[in-house]
């Protein structure tokens, strides 16, 4: 991870530029080295945040709220054993685990509510609490991770389907988009009316 430039820097939870604008973390023009990361976080007193893409091998597992009584939850516990050589840091809370590897991710859901865990691959970015040394980031945990969304993030049936050029067959509604858009900007609610919408 830290050979990639994917970096990015944070005020708390907040990417933002060195010049402390809000940016959008998923622009690649906004990112940077990880060692230029650490430089200008270190000078301007931010954070520093890692970027996934569909092009980096890397995923991401986040578990809140695990530390109990100073004791890893028996869930903790489970993922420690499970990914053993992952690379893991204590989340800013002190409260959550973030653990770090690679190997093929199947089609999966990212939230497990129940559980409060998120699992991901792409489209997101975590604000990192350590220098990622605590362990391999690049260990491959192809079968492990087939385990892991078997169990906690099985995909729903929006993401097994995956986008669509035509309607389910429940729907029995208009099929053309742009009737569709028509049909809704012609419509009058009481909101619109008096609302000034």
């Amino acid at each position: 991870m830290r050979s990639l430039n994917q970096f990015i820097l944070c005020n708390g939870k907040v990417p933002v530029s060195s010049a402390g604008y809000t940016i959008d973390p998923h622009d690649p023009s906004n990112w940077m080295s990880y060692d230029d990361a650490y430089t200008s976080a270190s000078l301007l007193g931010r954070g520093i945040g890692f970027v996934f893409t569909s092009n980096d091998p890397y995923w991401f597992l986040d578990i809140d709220h695990c530390a109990i009584d100073g004791q890893w939850s028996p869930l903790a516990q489970q993922m420690f054993s499970t990914f053993g050589n992952a690379c893991v840091e204590v989340s800013s809370s002190g409260e959550g685990i973030h653990m770090f590897g690679t190997g093929s991710v199947p089609v999966h859901s990212c939230k497990n509510k129940e559980y409060g865990m998120e699992f991901y691959t792409e489209g997101r970015f975590v604000l990192l609490n350590s220098d990622l040394t605590n362990g391999n980031y690049d260990f491959d945990y192809t079968q492990n991770i087939q385990w892991l969304v078997d169990s906690y993030f099985p995909p729903n049936e929006a993401e097994e389907i995956g986008w669509r050029n035509s309607p389910v067959s429940e729907w029995d509604g208009i099929e053309d988009d742009n009737s569709l858009l028509n049909k809704m900007l012609q419509h009058k609610s009481a909101r619109s009316i008096f609302g000034g919408s």
